[in-house]
């Protein structure tokens, strides 16, 4: 798939806790989308890029525009979210990582091997994962 341009009804249940992170200068988190936090520290959509960390996913949307990073805060739950994969039932229990901030890969897939999650279930739209409880 291709990261967000708009926002994505991302299924969930079994909220963990719902958080509130700074957003990096510079970028766009759609709502329903996954969400990390970088090297600095801000909220930035999920992708394959080294050095990230799974906070959840998106409430809101949030355009960081050029204002300095952290003017901003999105607001994220950890929970059992459900998200778009060509993993089969093989891949239940296992860690899987962001492919971008809407579809999700084995690690033996990924470039930077950013964990998303594990694996709780999987239905023919998509698998169920549980994001940022873990962290």
């Amino acid at each position: 798939m291709a990261a967000l341009a708009a926002d994505r009804n991302t299924p969930q249940k079994s909220t963990i806790r719902e958080v509130s992170y700074k957003v990096k200068t510079g970028v766009t988190i759609f709502m329903g989308g996954g969400v990390c936090v970088d090297a600095t520290g801000y909220a930035i959509p999920a992708s394959d890029t080294t050095g990230l960390i799974t906070v959840g996913v998106a409430q809101e949307t949030v355009v960081g525009g050029a204002a300095a990073s952290g003017t901003y805060s999105i607001a994220v739950h950890q929970c059992v979210a459900k998200f778009a994969t060509a993993l089969t039932i093989t891949s239940v229990g296992v860690d899987v990582c962001w492919e971008d901030d809407q579809t999700v890969e084995l690690a033996a897939t990924a470039t930077n091997d950013i964990v998303a999650g594990r694996v709780i279930g999987l239905d023919t739209d998509g698998a169920w994962i549980i994001v940022g409880g873990q962290n």
